[in-house]
């Protein structure tokens, strides 16, 4: 089963952003960013660690101040910068780069494996990474032959 993933390269902007970027408020930016990333605002609130009801206030603007924490775990969420969330513009100096992967994906499990991670809060994420990563320097007798 060959399966297409969509992302951005380390190095760039990724344009797709750019019209849920170019809303006139934060709030609008971050109902669109969400949507485009297909979370509900529960599963933002869960990835960030607040409130869904504070993802709610963020939205409808019915609150301005969002606290510099808040916005930097928002940032990472979209995977953009928080000046990016802000202001609605792509960082100085980046280029715009958009990467689709083709990925050789085996199994349903496998699947589904990259589509949970992408849920994941990028500390979880990170943790994830070191267990792949240290079964990956396991010596071959771990690993089992397909």
């Amino acid at each position: 089963m060959l399966t297409m993933f969509t992302g951005v390269c380390k190095h760039g902007y990724d344009p797709d952003h750019y019209p849920a970027l170019m809303r006139k408020n934060v709030g609008d930016r971050i109902k669109a960013l969400r949507e485009r990333a297909g979370m509900s605002q529960a599963e933002l609130a869960r990835r960030i660690h607040v409130s869904r009801p504070t993802i709610t206030q963020w939205e409808s603007r019915s609150t301005k101040n969002i606290r510099e924490d808040n916005l930097i775990a928002l940032a990472k969420a979209f995977g953009i910068s928080v000046d990016e969330l802000l202001t609605g513009e792509p960082p100085a100096g980046t280029r715009e780069t958009r990467g689709t992967y083709t990925v050789n994906v085996e199994s349903r499990d496998e699947e589904l494996l990259i589509q949970n991670y992408r849920r994941l809060g990028p500390d979880d994420q990170a943790g994830v990474q070191r267990v792949v990563d240290a079964f990956a320097r396991a010596p071959q007798g771990r690993k089992t032959a397909k």
